[in-house]
């Protein structure tokens, strides 16, 4: 028989985090625990835990006694765009889920923490693409920095290994505002009411660089693999498709309808 494993979930209801439960849905040897303070709307095997992972004490009532957990997937985001503003709140979800959960774990093995091509610093501006998982950080503060550091922090002295995982333009199905095709969609319905061409609204240093696109399936599979693999242990991937895009070369594209959403993360 197959080594059974179990996922606790945070953030199972996001883009990446329905993803991987729809992915842990369909292998045998894997269980799932969705956390998210809505019901799935999607249709899944996995265990819901209504879980609000902002309050310390709701984590505490709701996250401790899950102790069959071999492996911990945060996919968590705090709501918000002020990237500098919402660090310290996006850290305290990391935090205050982690801080219940981890100390009745005895059976855990990993943890894969979700972070993103913000790590680099895109949100400031151009940045050096192809990124590399061994670029410096930039001027804090970002929020993806203070959940590795607190997650190799808690690491020290534990038997369980810890991975990151950084997606860039994340593409696939999503119900949620953390995307690029609304603020689109809603530019170009704008712009055709007033009769305006569906110009580039960034400047061209964005429009001519160089950007990476990661599918949120092929994100799903590399993080189970990243999780169950010895050798990822302390380590951070870039996940992205073999494909590089310049804007200049697709903004066409955006004017034609498609069914799939892009996540900025």
């Amino acid at each position: 028989m197959a080594d059974k494993k179990t996922a606790l979930v945070l953030g199972g209801t996001g883009m990446v985090g329905r993803n991987l439960v729809m992915l842990l849905d369909t292998l045998d040897d894997w269980e799932a625990i969705a956390v998210s303070r809505r019901e799935p709307y999607f249709e899944t095997k996995a265990r819901h835990i209504s879980c609000d992972m902002t309050e310390p004490d709701d984590c505490r009532a709701k996250l401790s006694g899950i102790g069959d957990v071999t492996h911990v997937f945060f996919c968590g985001h705090a709501t918000g765009i002020r990237w500098a503003e919402k660090a310290p709140e996006d850290t305290d979800l990391f935090r205050n889920s982690m801080d219940a959960a981890l100390p009745n774990l005895p059976n855990l093995r990993h943890v894969c923490l979700m972070q993103g091509s913000k790590y680099y610093g895109r949100h400031l501006g151009p940045f050096k693409t192809p990124a590399r998982e061994e670029d410096p950080r930039h001027m804090p503060p970002n929020f993806y920095y203070t959940q590795q550091d607190c997650l190799m922090e808690l690491s020290e002295g534990r038997s369980w290994g810890w991975s990151c995982a950084r997606p860039h333009i994340v593409t696939g199905y999503a119900r949620t505002d953390l995307n690029l095709t609304k603020p689109i969609a809603v530019y170009a319905t704008v712009s055709k009411e007033l009769g305006l061409p569906l110009r580039y609204p960034g400047n061209e240093a964005a429009y001519r660089a160089l950007h990476c696109a990661s599918d949120v399936e092929l994100l799903a599979r590399a993080m189970v693999w990243m999780s169950t693999t010895p050798e990822c242990a302390g380590e951070a991937f870039n996940v992205v498709n073999g494909d590089y895009f310049r804007w200049e070369n697709v903004w066409r594209w955006s004017a034609a309808p498609s069914r799939r959403s892009i996540s900025n993360r």
